[in-house]
């Protein structure tokens, strides 16, 4: 897969700097490699740059795969692309288990949460919400 290079504003200096990273889709290889370096205390920005990826990447499947355990809620709403996200609740993240565990599709819970709560939520939120459940239960279990 060839690089792709785009154009980042670089805040602290005012001017443009190019990154390049490889995009798409980890490999099956590059997630091994990310849980081998992740077992030996590797950080993901020096996983990022031995995968030449982008260190957000590595930094979400850390943390939705259980490498990386993180707190189990922002605080308050902040703003990504222009756009305000509302991070999870203790009560959202209470509704999502038990409709998951009801069978609710995350389709089906999306529109609940959106509808209870007011703002928007969509079936991959609530999958990945789920997953990062999932692996902070395991490691408070440990």
């Amino acid at each position: 897969m060839n690089a792709v290079t785009s154009e980042t504003i670089d805040r602290h200096a005012g001017g443009i700097s190019t990154v390049s990273y490889r995009r798409g889709r980890l490999t099956a290889d590059e997630k091994t490699r990310i849980e081998d370096w992740a077992a030996i205390g590797w950080t993901s920005g020096r996983i990022a740059q031995r995968l030449d990826r982008n260190p957000s990447t590595i930094h979400f499947h850390m943390v939705t795969n259980g490498l990386k355990v993180t707190s189990r809620r922002r605080r308050g709403s902040y703003t990504r692309n222009g756009v305000t996200v509302a991070g999870f609740t203790a009560l959202e993240d209470t509704l999502i288990t038990t409709l998951r565990l009801q069978a609710f599709s995350t389709v089906r819970i999306a529109r609940v949460v959106t509808k209870r709560f007011g703002h928007k939520r969509t079936a991959c939120t609530i999958h990945t919400r789920l997953r990062m459940l999932a692996t902070l239960d395991q490691a408070d279990d440990a």
